[in-house]
């Protein structure tokens, strides 16, 4: 589903990703971990193209992206569900949604229409009218993921999704993404909670300074103290 290979990706001249390489297949759930600063959200912005990788390559479903601009990717099958949410305050739930809204590709069996979305989330439902930025936290984080679901995506990058959540949000958080899965959409999650991660992933990463320096499956990680303390803090 995703290839991405030996990718190097600066600000100006900040040199953030240092030769980051790691796939995504159909229907799984691949997290990246690492303390704040590392690269995750730098990787997230790569793929989608928001700051293009310099050097390396990032293949989507056989297809060389790394040139393409952010929204041709996005009409090629990918979502994004960005850190701080980002929706639009000022419009209400449903104009979020609508703006959001693209046709599925044929060869998908049970497209995300609105209705569905909203099957999905029914506190959504109960608000369509309500402007978004009178939402709770967790309300605009579910806003955010229906927005990414609209558009049909096959591959969805998830970045801090937990953030700011309450621990009763998270576990729904967690049924969520557990489901997505089974419904087979293929995940590249960026997370700092370690225990969410475990939990949901079918296998896991670890950064530091714009490196991968773990890769493996969740009980892997789970059993590797010295990855742990080193570079998550645990």
């Amino acid at each position: 589903m995703l290839d991405v290979a030996d990718v190097h990706t600066y600000y100006g001249e900040g040199y953030v990703l240092q030769g980051v390489s790691l796939t995504v297949e159909p229907a799984s759930i691949v997290a990246v971990l690492g303390r704040n600063g590392v690269g995750k959200t730098t990787l997230i912005r790569t793929v989608i193209a928001f700051t293009p990788a310099r050097r390396g390559r990032v293949m989507f479903e056989d297809r060389d992206i790394t040139r393409w601009p952010s929204y041709r990717i996005a009409k090629a099958g990918m979502g994004l569900v960005p850190q701080g949410r980002r929706i639009f305050p000022s419009l209400s739930v449903r104009e979020n949604l609508e703006i959001a809204q693209r046709a599925a590709a044929t060869d998908i069996a049970e497209p995300w229409s609105l209705g569905r979305v909203l099957d999905l989330f029914p506190a959504l439902a109960e608000r369509l009218r309500n402007g978004a930025g009178t939402l709770s936290g967790g309300e605009q984080q579910m806003l955010t993921v229906a927005r990414a679901l609209v558009g049909n995506p096959r591959l969805l990058l998830m970045d801090e999704p937990t953030e700011g959540l309450s621990p009763h949000i998270v576990a729904e958080m967690k049924k969520l993404v557990v489901g997505l899965r089974a419904r087979g959409m293929a995940i590249l999650l960026v997370e700092q909670n370690l225990a969410f991660a475990l939990d949901v992933a079918d296998r896991v990463h670890v950064m530091d300074k714009g490196k991968i320096v773990f890769g493996g499956t969740p009980a892997e990680l789970d059993a590797d103290e010295t990855i742990k303390k080193t570079y998550l803090g645990v």
